[in-house]
């Protein structure tokens, strides 16, 4: 028998499928050949003269993701332009500013957790009613203010207030010893007053606070470590351990413009010998 006749036939490759492979290619290879360019990449236009501004200016979002999302319904007016025309070369250049606007009117339904947020938030009085549902709420904020007299006595002051129904405590605003803020009549506070004059360190506490004017407050002059007990003792235990993270970051940074002001004095001294010492020395 002949080795022709040990051959066994080549399948088909084209078994099972409804259309011509072959085919397939040499369209795809015309279909390519008809979208390469003889110019390569020369074809690509560099983004320079005035597309520069594409690459050159800041493109940061303007608004966070998520800013402005609602479950709400709104109204929109018409949309109105600050120009009535403007040329192409004139909107790339800036030389015609160019803006929309439009009024949006929120006409979704508006309850009364939103009503209460805004009124914590500003710390204003809030006498609300739903009319969808009927709830009410009414939080009232009273007018609070506490006068440290010998306030010039210290290099710096720091007034607290910290409420009981909160983990957080409120860092009070002034000038010249005098503090205010709004309390609100549904909590207690207690008030917290720390003073630092050179390495010593002054403390006052009361508990109880109202809605009224407290004047003559006299802080005490304690130790770093009866100062710890005392923080330690302040309001409730995140409320205690946040006033000694305060603590210890004003302590630190009193002893870092320490060293800053004797830096500055040394430098101030070694340019003052040095003239004295090189006077052939060129100073700016």
């Amino acid at each position: 028998m002949s080795d022709a006749a040990n051959v066994s036939p080549k399948p088909d490759e084209n078994k099972g499928i409804d259309f011509d492979p072959d085919a397939l290619r040499a369209k795809y290879r015309e279909e390519r050949d008809k979208r390469l360019r003889a110019d390569g990449n020369e074809q690509f236009v560099e983004v320079k003269g005035d597309f520069s501004r594409y690459i050159d200016e800041k493109n940061s979002p303007q608004f966070p993701f998520g800013y402005g999302l609602s479950y709400t319904t709104f109204q929109y007016s018409p949309v109105t332009l600050s120009a009535s025309a403007a040329s192409v070369s004139a909107l790339q250049n800036n030389s015609v500013p160019l803006t929309a606007s439009a009024t949006i009117t929120n006409t979704g339904w508006c309850n009364i957790d939103k009503a209460v947020y805004g009124s914590t938030t500003t710390r204003t009085t809030l006498d609300y009613t739903d009319s969808s549902t009927g709830k009410t709420a009414v939080i009232r904020y009273l007018p609070a203010s506490f006068r440290i007299p010998d306030w010039k006595n210290y290099d710096r002051l720091y007034v607290y207030l910290l409420p009981d129904r909160l983990s957080s405590f409120m860092l009070l605003s002034g000038a010249d010893g005098a503090y205010t803020e709004k309390l609100d009549e549904l909590m207690k506070y207690d008030l917290v007053c720390l003073g630092y004059k050179g390495e010593e360190v002054f403390y006052y506490h009361q508990s109880g606070i109202q809605p009224q004017a407290y004047a003559g407050i006299q802080l005490s002059n304690i130790s770093k470590e009866e100062l710890t007990q005392r923080l330690n003792q302040a309001g409730n235990r995140t409320q205690a351990a946040g006033l000694q993270k305060e603590n210890g970051f004003y302590q630190f940074d009193l002893r870092d413009a320490k060293e800053r002001e004797r830096m500055s004095a040394l430098i101030e001294f070694m340019h003052r010998t040095e003239k004295l010492i090189f006077p052939c020395m060129r100073y700016p």
